[in-house]
């Protein structure tokens, strides 16, 4: 007798500090690597070129993406997280787009050195690199007899 190949619509919440193992930034690490992104050069411009870029393509002025990034920057010591802080700020494009930025540019720069990166897309991941994380034992849990089950 063949199983159905439906599967149940299962959701599993992870928090945050679950990344922390595979060496991604949580909370106060993340917060200042978004304030380091957005410091500024003594030629007064974002010291990093990509949101540099960005900002000037979105036309944002220099002396507004200066305000902004000053803004966050002062502010991210006081705030919850990143998140909070642009959801306390919604309405000020400038500062949502200058914080949504560093958020971004943050992320892929830890991504760029985690465990979880693939840097050869045809050797794919290096699951080697994550045996001794909670990641692993999760995945067995998860995949225990699936191809009993499932037919596979």
């Amino acid at each position: 007798m063949a199983v159905s190949r439906e599967f149940n619509k299962t959701v599993f919440i992870v928090g945050a500090g679950a990344s922390k193992e595979v060496c991604l930034p949580i909370g106060k690490e993340l917060k200042q690597m978004i304030v380091s992104s957005l410091s500024w050069d003594s030629n007064n411009e974002v010291e990093d070129v990509l949101i540099r870029v960005a900002l000037s393509i979105n036309l944002v002025t220099i002396p507004e993406s200066y305000t902004a990034c000053q803004h966050i920057c002062e502010s991210m010591s006081q705030s919850i997280s990143i998140d909070n802080f642009l959801d306390q700020n919604k309405g000020d494009k400038v500062i949502e787009l200058c914080g949504k930025l560093a958020i971004v540019r943050t992320i892929l720069r830890a991504e760029s050195t985690s465990l979880l990166f693939i840097s050869n897309p045809k050797t794919g991941m290096n699951f080697a690199s994550l045996e001794d994380t909670w990641f692993t034992g999760f995945w067995k849990l998860l995949t225990e007899n699936c191809s009993r089950i499932y037919n596979f």
